[in-house]
């Protein structure tokens, strides 16, 4: 008896089938459309198309903040999914696999990935997807930025900086449980932050004291030019640093929100800044923040007196969101 092999998935029917969820949920048009120019699966032409369209029944619909905000998205993945459907399954193949590929970019699709099981040829994985989404530049940028930032160690006694890979020690650090019992000594930054050197599970907060001069700034620094060099937690994507004697300078009338207080005082996002935003507030566990001298924190504001924040964007003292992280 002859066994009938399994009918080959036809991608093309699939984006047709999907229509309603890939327009709802895909938000990154430019990394769809350099992909698909890139691998010539669309012309110059088509890219234009796409990134003129717009219809007048996307501009006045929704009441939606999101269709409200930028309609153009709409109608320009409705042209993207009509391209992609005429040029035929490798092209369509193609546009699955950089949503499989960007999953940063498109990460309100993975329910839908992992329901139809995507799973590439060989041909299309041989294809180079260039990610430019915004969260994973911005990612980039940060390393940039503190790997040129904590390269150097300013000395106080000879007023030069120096070298922190020429400086740095290995220090001793003992663990120490919430209930002040000894749990003998970390062995190295790299399991500083593991289940281990965690001693606030509940919201992942790892404190490190010791007397004045004993290298806890240097430490933080060189967890820092660890993190931007990729040699240490690379589930981490974005790095926040902060100095607590900057919330010392906040006037008692300040207020920020939690995404002015992110990117007024770290970098900028390059492109799409609420895009990297709405990353960070979907996956908070990909967020590492450093508070550099707590004891040098002096605040007028009274932390026992924070009003409740009910959404990302509202604004309070900074003090108040410093507590908050």
């Amino acid at each position: 008896m002859e066994l009938k092999q399994p009918k080959p998935q036809s991608y093309v029917q699939l984006v047709m089938r999907s229509r309603e969820t890939l327009v709802n949920l895909t938000r990154n048009v430019k990394c769809l459309l350099d992909n698909l120019l890139d691998h010539g699966y669309f012309s110059p032409e088509d890219s234009e198309i796409v990134l003129q369209f717009s219809t007048r029944a996307d501009q006045a619909s929704s009441d939606s903040y999101e269709m409200r905000s930028a309609p153009w998205i709409y109608s320009s993945v409705r042209q993207i999914l009509d391209l992609v459907q005429s040029k035929g399954e490798e092209a369509a193949e193609c546009f699955i696999y950089v949503l499989y590929k960007v999953p940063e970019a498109y990460f309100d699709l993975n329910p839908w990935l992992s329901e139809i099981n995507f799973q590439p040829s060989e041909q299309i994985q041989s294809l180079h997807i260039r990610n430019n989404d915004p969260v994973t530049l911005y990612s980039k940028k940060l390393k940039q930025e503190l790997c040129s930032d904590s390269k150097f160690v300013k000395s106080y006694s000879l007023e030069e900086e120096l070298m922190l890979q020429e400086t740095y020690v290995n220090g001793v650090m003992e663990l120490i449980s919430d209930r002040n019992e000894n749990m003998g000594q970390l062995n190295d930054l790299g399991s500083l932050f593991d289940d281990i050197g965690v001693i606030n599970e509940e919201g992942e907060t790892t404190f490190i004291y010791g007397d004045a001069g004993m290298g806890k700034t240097l430490l933080i620094q060189k967890l820092q030019n660890m993190w931007a060099k990729g040699e240490c937690y690379t589930n981490v994507k974005f790095f926040f640093r902060f100095r607590c004697r900057t919330f010392v300078f906040f006037n008692t009338d300040t207020v920020l929100s939690l995404k002015d207080l992110l990117f007024r005082y770290n970098c900028h996002p390059d492109h799409d800044p609420d895009e990297v935003f709405r990353y960070i507030l979907t996956f908070p566990e990909t967020v590492m923040f450093t508070f550099d001298g707590f004891d040098e924190m002096h605040s007028s504001f009274d932390l026992n007196n924070i009003p409740e924040v009910s959404l990302p964007s509202d604004t309070i003292h900074p003090a108040a969101l410093f507590s908050i992280c």
